[in-house]
């Protein structure tokens, strides 16, 4: 699968892919602007997305269960982007965004190799923060408003900056 170009309408405002059956690299194009939410399910053997940014209205995106799929440093993310859910997805190992102000909602879990959050300092509006069951994750930076919801459990290198933040620390 290259290209969503050929087979999708532009006007689409929900997309849900789940099947295995998708490998290698999954590419977006502008014809899309409309799409709102994108969830992308049990796909294991997607490794790659490409042009995410081209997304321009997408505001919710949800990555389950992708164990191959890798998102690099220099992906761009939709600038209206405001609920981002990753699970078990093994191979993400950190999460920069161009955007993190837009971000409401922020979930990462069961992700096996994540280990990084760029750009905390900028997550000023974040309302519901979730990491759970990211052994390798660690947080230095400190964010200027901690969200309303936060859920930090069984990720044993955040204990510190759980307390920095005076939230409650949680093990499974």
């Amino acid at each position: 699968l290259s290209s969503t170009k050929s087979w999708l309408p532009s006007k689409l405002r929900f997309l849900q892919f789940s099947s295995g059956t998708f490998s290698g690299v999954l590419n977006f194009h502008k014809g899309l602007s409309m799409l709102l939410r994108l969830e992308i399910r049990s796909c294991t053997k997607l490794e790659s997305l490409i042009g995410l940014h081209k997304l321009y209205g997408l505001r919710e995106l949800v990555l389950i269960e992708c164990p191959l799929l890798d998102i690099s440093t220099e992906t761009k993310f939709p600038y209206r982007l405001s609920s981002l859910i990753i699970r078990g997805c093994h191979q993400i190992l950190s999460l920069h965004l161009n955007s993190p102000a837009v971000l409401r909602e922020l979930e990462i879990s069961d992700c096996q190799g994540f280990m990084y959050i760029g750009r905390l300092s900028d997550f000023t509006d974040l309302e519901s923060l979730k990491l759970l069951h990211c052994p390798l994750l660690q947080l230095r930076e400190l964010m200027p408003v901690f969200p309303e919801t936060a859920m930090i459990c069984s990720c044993p290198r955040l204990k510190k900056w759980c307390e920095w933040h005076e939230i409650e620390y949680m093990v499974s």
